[in-house]
C-alpha cells in the first residue's frame, strides 16, 4: 500500500527470542505497536508494563497497546496514556484467540471511525477488549460468529458504563 491510513504490528515470542532488532525495526516503521504482557517486558527489557511502553517508545515505536489479558489493555504514544478494562465475564471456556479478537475489534472500530483521533482510539480499545471478552466465552471463533453489531455495542456500552465517574473537585 502507498498510503495506509493505519498500520498495526502484532508479533509473537519466537521472533522476539530470535530476532529483536528486527522486531523492533518493524515497530519503527506502524502506527500502532500491539503486543501481549509478556511480549512487551521481554522485547523492552523491562519488567513493568508501564516501563516497557516507554522503553518501547524510545526505541521509536510510535504508539504502543500492551494487553494485559483479564486486566484490559494499555495504550501509550510520547504525549497520552490509556488504560481499559477488560470487559468482565462470568466465565473463561477458552482463551485462544483473545489477542486477535482484540486485534480486530481495534483495528476495525478504527476503520469505521478514522485516525488519529484520542477519543476513537479510546473507543477502539474498548471494542477491541469487548471482542475479545466474546472470544473467550466459547471454543474456537463460534461465539465471535454468534454475535452481532447489536451486541457488541451494547457490551461496549456496558463497559463504558463500568467505567465511566463524574470527578468531584478535590479541594
Amino acid at each position: 500500500m502507498k498510503k495506509p491510513r493505519l498500520t498495526l504490528s502484532d508479533t509473537m515470542n519466537y521472533w522476539i527470542a530470535r530476532k529483536p532488532d528486527l522486531v523492533l525495526e518493524v515497530l519503527r516503521r506502524v502506527d500502532v505497536a500491539l503486543l501481549n504482557e509478556e511480549e512487551a517486558r521481554a522485547l523492552a527489557g523491562e519488567s513493568l508494563l508501564v516501563r516497557a511502553a516507554d522503553r518501547l517508545l524510545e526505541q521509536g515505536a510510535k504508539s504502543v497497546i500492551i494487553k494485559k489479558g483479564e486486566h484490559g489493555a494499555l495504550f501509550r504514544t510520547a504525549d497520552e496514556r490509556f488504560i481499559t478494562p477488560a470487559f468482565p465475564v462470568d466465565a473463561i471456556r477458552d482463551p485462544t484467540g483473545a489477542g486477535d479478537s482484540f486485534a480486530g475489534g481495534f483495528l476495525g472500530w478504527m476503520a469505521r471511525c478514522g485516525w488519529p483521533d484520542g477519543g476513537m482510539i479510546q473507543q477502539a480499545m474498548a471494542c477491541g477488549t469487548t471482542m475479545a471478552s466474546l472470544a473467550i466465552e466459547d471454543f474456537s471463533p463460534r461465539r465471535l460468529a454468534e454475535t452481532g453489531p447489536e451486541e457488541i455495542s451494547r457490551r461496549v456500552g456496558l463497559l463504558h458504563r463500568m467505567v465511566h465517574f463524574d470527578l468531584e473537585p478535590l479541594s
